[in-house]
């Protein structure tokens, strides 16, 4: 007969104060530049869940600016400026966590595995936070486009003059900035004219800054400018291919090649994002000059960004392919750089709904958790104690990614 042991069975319960315990500790996002500096308030009082609330509108509250003080001579008197509470409207979102388990063990060492459970789902929540703050701030009026100019690499000199450019007299020092990585990595190449690096090395435990910014990577930076680069081919007679969309991430080079001789809707390809290195699972061409998503099929892909492209391509009419046909297009990648001003904005969540729900599945023996992440984030038409938006955005290219092969 089997036996059920103790540590084979998720107690919901247990789980969920442990979740709770973890949030209620500290606030939410407290290891992130974005609320450390001040950029961006969070709050875990936000009332609503439940599917009802998932896309409705609700008001965002914070203080509006006061005036500012003005000469008043004997015997005049001023008008008084009313200080009340704004408000604006965000959209509530629903962001959700899943897993299953065939076993519920103690790890190595005895570590408890609902406070290890409870850690990673903070860890999780706050990328998801992170997430949902840059989509808001990516609606920012302030945008300074860089992306026309030669230079592929978001300079020093460049960040400081689009802060400048964008705030005018109400230019203050950013609170956080987020960067694509590969917008990181240009920055880290380049020194003062005494030889200093301009982003600072947090290796020693600290924030590593530029411009005495806290900066933060992320892979979410807005990329919604960029293109795929002209397709070249080779083989036997390809078929003249076009690519549209906008690719998830930077590409460096594309590459469709034939593996199945044939004709249309039956030779089949495949297809990789790092130029050859990983390949998708085979997929059969579509008919002549009809959209085909580049979409990995296989499990655990390596291709794209968990097989996703945001591309599709297509076939013009009148040929047919052959094994040694290879399409290539190397990406025009464009991004932006957010930096966030004190008061940015704000992300607004409901605490109290983040328990872990769990359920067996009676047909894999298995038991299936979930959790569920409602709120708000917002950034301010104006922040608080400002005239202006409080992020600026910055598009630029980054090196290498201009849609070309390298000379």
């Amino acid at each position: 007969m089997t036996i059920t042991v103790a540590t084979d069975v998720i107690d919901r319960q247990i789980l969920t104060d442990a979740v709770q315990g973890q949030f209620a500790q500290k606030n939410a996002l407290i290891g992130s530049a974005l609320t450390s500096s001040g950029a961006i308030a969070v709050e875990g009082t936000f009332p609503g869940q439940g599917k009802d609330v998932i896309g409705q509108q609700v008001e965002v509250p914070y203080f509006g600016t006061m005036p500012p003080f003005v000469n008043n001579p004997d015997g005049n008197s001023i008008t008084p400026s009313k200080l009340g509470m704004t408000s604006e409207l965000g959209t509530v979102a629903r962001s959700s966590l899943a897993f299953q388990a065939s076993r519920w063990a103690r790890s190595t060492g005895n570590a408890d595995p609902y406070a290890e459970a409870a850690r990673q789902a903070e860890i999780q929540a706050i990328r998801r936070m992170e997430e949902l703050i840059i989509e808001s701030a990516a609606t920012s009026p302030l945008l300074v486009d860089l992306s026309s100019a030669g230079s592929d690499v978001l300079t020093y000199d460049a960040l400081v003059w689009a802060l400048a450019e964008a705030l005018g007299e109400d230019f203050v020092m950013g609170a956080a900035l987020v960067a694509h990585p590969l917008t990181l990595a240009g920055l880290a190449t380049q020194r003062d004219a005494a030889g200093n690096l301009q982003l600072t090395n947090a290796a020693d435990g600290g924030v590593t800054r530029l411009f005495g910014i806290p900066v933060i990577g992320s892979g979410r930076t807005p990329k919604t400018t960029s293109i795929m680069g002209a397709v070249t081919s080779t083989g036997t007679n390809p078929v003249v291919m076009s690519i549209t969309g906008v690719p998830l991430d930077a590409f460096k080079r594309l590459l469709v090649r034939c593996t199945l001789t044939g004709a249309y809707e039956t030779a089949t390809i495949q297809f990789s994002t790092d130029g050859g290195l990983h390949w998708s699972a085979s997929l059969v061409t579509p008919a002549a000059t009809v959209a085909m998503a580049l979409t990995d099929t296989a499990t655990d892909s390596l291709v794209g960004v968990n097989g996703a492209t945001g591309l599709s391509v297509s076939f013009a009419a009148g040929g047919a392919f052959t094994d040694d046909n290879v399409w290539s297009s190397y990406t025009d990648f464009v991004t932006e750089t957010q930096v966030y001003l004190p008061g940015a904005g704000a992300f607004w969540y409901n605490r109290a709904a983040l328990t872990m729900k769990a359920d067996e599945d009676i047909l894999d023996d298995t038991t299936i958790g979930a959790m569920h992440l409602y709120g708000v984030a917002h950034t301010y038409r104006r922040r608080q104690s400002g005239h202006t938006p409080g992020v600026v955005r910055i598009r630029h290219k980054v090196k290498g990614y201009r849609g070309v092969a390298a000379a």
